[in-house]
């Protein structure tokens, strides 16, 4: 009686996951993607049903976590079980996953790899609620540390952006590259990351918006000077002042993206050779002119950790409400 119970679970369970399998393809095909999402799907043998406890999502885009978990979709997510439910005969697949606003984002194409991009902005407990800006791009100096630790216990490498570029092409070999990016060039890069960078001896990329070095809470040049002097971070150019691109003529851009570029240069005494558009914002204008103001990597807020020789002016990044919360990066890491 064991056994024949044993086969008729797993049977019940093979005939889930090949049938969320099947509707997830129509699902990618028809919708494109799917977002984040997170709860229960069961598979009732009897009826031959497959239900969502998620009200947030339909059956289709919740079967979208079943192939994700089969490997077979370029997906990344937390771990899912699988167990009966006594009460109505069927199995329960609990699942947790996260994909980009559009599958065709994170296609592979030849050349790509996985190389994890987290973006920061302030490192800091936020002690105002009400300031909903901060709160959504802040994470605490605790959260950072033990992402830190658990980068370094699991045996990643921590590289700039100025790498991302090599190691696509094949030129740099390093095993499970990320790469950690500070947006703005606040004060608390100083206070609080750059303390922890030293510790595990990690590597970050700094963006800085120039005209707003030594403003308010933002960094002063002599502690610029000290973080480079360090050789854990890279600077790279944010704009002088971190304006809409978009919203600029072809010489506007320039001087934004060129002039931001040269004054770094000028004023640090190294090369400055990654770019961050400002809230993510650009045009084919945009591309164009980075390009040929002699940068050789950029990051975007596009969302994936997918890279691909034919991003590298605009990287994929994951972003601080995807990491905001977490005690590690494990959900991001495919732990």
């Amino acid at each position: 009686m064991e056994s024949g119970h044993s086969s008729s679970s797993r049977g019940a369970l093979l005939g889930a996951l090949l049938l969320a399998v099947v509707l997830c393809v129509g699902l990618l095909i028809l919708r494109g993607g799917a977002q984040a999402r997170k709860g229960l799907l069961e598979w009732n043998a009897a009826s031959g049903s497959l239900l969502s406890s998620s009200s947030s999502s339909s059956i289709l885009t919740s079967s979208a976590a079943i192939l994700t978990e089969s490997g077979l979709a370029p997906l990344m997510s937390t771990a899912s079980g699988a167990f009966p439910n006594a009460a109505t005969g069927g199995i329960l697949i609990n699942y947790s996953f996260e994909t980009s606003s559009s599958s065709s984002s994170q296609v592979a194409e030849p050349g790509s790899l996985r190389i994890p991009i987290f973006m920061y902005h302030y490192l800091e407990v936020v002690r105002n609620p009400k300031d909903t800006l901060r709160v959504r791009l802040a994470v605490t100096p605790t959260i950072f540390e033990e992402q830190l630790a658990t980068l370094q216990k699991n045996g990643f490498h921590t590289l700039f952006v100025r790498d991302v570029p090599a190691i696509l092409s094949g030129s740099l070999q390093v095993s499970r590259p990320v790469v950690l990016t500070f947006d703005d060039g606040y004060e608390d890069f100083y206070t609080e990351a750059f303390p922890l960078l030293k510790k595990y001896q990690a590597h970050a990329t700094l963006f800085l918006i120039n005209d707003f070095i030594g403003k308010g809470d933002y960094l002063t040049e002599a502690q610029i000077r000290e973080i480079v002097a360090s050789g854990l971070v890279e600077i790279g150019a944010h704009t002088l002042d971190h304006l809409d691109l978009r919203t600029l003529s072809i010489n506007g851009q320039t001087r934004q993206i060129l002039g931001s570029k040269d004054d770094l240069e000028s004023r640090f005494g190294v090369a400055v050779t990654s770019f961050a558009y400002p809230s993510g914002r650009y045009t084919a204008d945009t591309l164009s002119i980075v390009r040929k103001s002699g940068f050789t990597a950029a990051v975007s807020t596009n969302p994936g950790s997918l890279q691909a020789p034919s991003l590298i002016f605009t990287l994929r990044r994951l972003r601080e409400m995807d990491i905001i919360g977490k005690k590690t990066l494990q959900a991001f890491l495919g732990k």
